[in-house]
């Protein structure tokens, strides 16, 4: 699962997990962990920080994209480096 994948799907599921009684909260962690396969520490962490989507997928690198490459003006040639 990307690392962009997982922050969408805690977005679907904190406002859940904020609204939860306590039982509960102990079944959403449970169930991030076996989705994203995250520790279950980790995923109390995130569920119990203030939630921001934008913000976090801004900072959200698109790797080998070729919109990455072009906005730097840069070109990929599969030839290697030019000498």
């Amino acid at each position: 699962m990307s690392i962009r994948a997982r922050r969408e799907y805690l977005s679907a599921i904190w406002l859940r997990y904020r609204d939860s009684s306590r039982k509960e909260k102990t079944q959403v962690p449970n169930e991030f962990v076996a989705v994203t396969g995250l520790a279950r520490k980790h995923a109390i962490f995130r569920l119990s920080q203030p939630f921001q989507l934008e913000e976090l997928l801004a900072n959200t690198p698109e790797r080998n994209s070729c919109r990455l490459f072009e906005s730097c003006g840069l070109r990929w040639s599969r030839s290697g480096p030019s000498a």
